[in-house]
């Protein structure tokens, strides 16, 4: 154990307290006068170490006051020397390593082990086939609102027929705009005899002519929900 009377030991507010109590217990015995009582307790409430205080105290006739020991440092924490000790922490480090090397060796295997990526599929080309010699060109159209008979623009009607009809101009129309979209250009005329009437299964045969060659064109009613119809546009011919 350490001595508690170490001369270099720093002193404490208790350490300071004790010899104060013995300068007083030395004065009360008539050791010392009154200035000399109170310079030396003056000088041990402002000492700085136990042997600084020890050396107010040592030429009377007293007990020493009871210091406590030091307290012990602890030691910081250092790794053990034990062999054991030093065995498992390479043990654990191996085993480790091992696990790491096996993972590392079964990812390297799935990747090897994945199948080949599959073959990318041909693109499909959108672009319609031509159309091969005597094929009809279909299309399909739309209309949105029938048209009454006296507004059709055909022929050979009643006056008081109010049956709705596709008009002629809204046919021609139209026959030009599939015509345009298949063959890159705009008929050089197109003529439809007569507006069609609004009745599933209705059809007129119109004409189209161009660079001197003559297709027929058959109009036909596949679908009424009135206000709204649906027409289809078949265009013959040698293409």
């Amino acid at each position: 154990m350490d001595n508690p009377y170490a001369a270099h030991l720093r002193a404490t507010d208790l350490d300071r307290t004790k010899v104060a109590s013995v300068i007083d217990r030395a004065y009360a015995e008539g050791q010392l006068n009154s200035l000399e009582h109170d310079e030396r307790v003056s000088a041990a409430m402002t000492a700085a170490t136990r042997g600084d205080l020890l050396e107010l105290i040592k030429d009377l006739q007293v007990e020493r006051p009871e210091f406590s020991a030091p307290e012990k440092k602890a030691n910081p924490l250092i790794p053990s020397q034990n062999p054991a000790t030093g065995l498992i922490v390479v043990i654990v480090a191996v085993v480790t390593l091992v696990v790491v090397a096996a993972v590392v060796m079964l990812v390297g295997r799935s990747g090897s082990d994945s199948p080949d990526p599959a073959p990318a599929t041909p693109a499909v080309s959108e672009t319609p086939a031509e159309v091969s010699e005597d094929q009809p060109a279909e299309s399909e159209s739309a209309v949105s609102t029938a048209v009454p008979a006296e507004d059709a623009g055909g022929t050979g009607e009643e006056p008081g027929d109010t049956t709705p009809k596709i008009s002629v101009y809204e046919m021609e129309t139209t026959i030009r705009g599939d015509y345009l979209n298949d063959r890159g250009h705009i008929p050089e005329y197109v003529t439809c005899p007569d507006a069609l009437d609004v009745e599933l299964g209705a059809a007129v045969e119109c004409s189209v002519g161009d660079h001197g060659a003559l297709f027929p064109a058959t109009v036909t009613v596949i679908g009424v929900d009135l206000p709204n119809v649906t027409y289809n546009v078949s265009i013959t011919g040698v293409w």
